[in-house]
């Protein structure tokens, strides 16, 4: 399998690339509906069941037959078997069957082995497909893990320091693909009060810098309104909200103009505007007649 260059998450403008790009690879190599898979005893169903104890009630339309095992996997045959016919009988069925469950106490306390040892023991390599509610075929696993080790390169990088979503990898079901999506997609939305801070200070604060064009500034600005508009969704979610930045955004682009002599007739014409009409100024009102004017005096700006 060839797989793509990879997409370093360096900042947490790459997740979106990151994203398409494993999107490509997990179609053409898995299935479709890779992102529908979880991990056998991992902590998405596990998540499941603590919310609905009935979640994985079966629909006898998408359940094929038990497929043939190998000869030491009896054990999850007879499992899938019985799991399979309560699915059809429209029962609720119980989740993924766990290998290894003839495992008894005495059989864990004679070999050594802990509590938490049993319970993860032949977990790590079985994959189940909501979509299907069948599990997914063994002969993808080494396909799987060439997928993973590839997304754990790309979250944590190949230098000696790793990047910023590192931690995230270890808090992943190993293999489980949609599982670190998913994570990540949690981690990277999710606003503590330092970035929150910083991203409502730029915008605030911003001023056009020494040798910056007119409309790079006006550019720049439109970045920061539009993290102040996210932030504002997270706002309303926690029902208050920052109110709507266009207004102190027209301001910030008028306040740049007033020191760019070649603006100054504009300037004075909107100082000279009753109240009413400057507050519904617009930033993108507000860059046309700005390139209307720069046009006129030969600028040629194609901005």
């Amino acid at each position: 399998m060839k797989l793509p260059p990879y997409v370093f998450l360096n900042t947490t403008g790459d997740f979106k690339k990151f994203e398409e790009t494993l999107k490509i690879v997990a179609e053409k190599n898995l299935y479709p509906q890779w992102d529908w898979s979880i991990k056998v005893g991992g902590k998405i169903q596990k998540e499941m069941l603590r919310a609905n104890p009935d979640c994985f009630k079966g629909d006898p339309k998408v359940i094929e037959g038990p497929k043939q095992l190998k000869a030491d996997q009896k054990h999850d045959e007879i499992k899938l078997l019985e799991y399979k016919n309560i699915a059809k009988n429209g029962k609720v069925a119980p989740p993924p069957p766990f290998r290894y469950q003839h495992i008894t106490p005495q059989m864990a306390e004679i070999m050594g082995k802990k509590g938490w040892e049993v319970a993860t023991m032949g977990e790590t390599d079985r994959f189940f497909r909501l979509d299907l509610l069948d599990e997914e075929s063994p002969l993808l696993l080494a396909t799987r893990k060439e997928i993973w080790d590839w997304c754990v390169v790309c979250v944590e990088g190949e230098a000696q320091k790793k990047l910023f979503c590192t931690h995230i990898v270890k808090e992943t079901d190993r293999w489980d693909i949609w599982h670190l999506v998913k994570n990540l997609r949690a981690f990277l939305n999710t606003e503590n009060y330092r970035t929150f801070g910083e991203k409502y200070r730029k915008f605030y604060t911003a001023g056009i810098l020494a040798g910056e064009d007119i409309f790079n500034f006006i550019s720049r600005l439109g970045g920061y309104r539009e993290d102040i508009r996210r932030l504002d969704d997270l706002a309303k979610e926690a029902g208050t909200t920052l109110g709507d930045p266009q207004l102190f955004e027209s301001l910030q682009i008028l306040t740049a103009i007033e020191k760019i002599p070649e603006y100054s007739f504009y300037s004075e014409k909107v100082l000279q505007m009753p109240s009413k009409e400057w507050i519904r100024l617009k930033p993108e009102d507000i860059r046309k007649e700005l390139l209307k004017i720069h046009s006129n005096k030969g600028g040629g700006c194609e901005c």
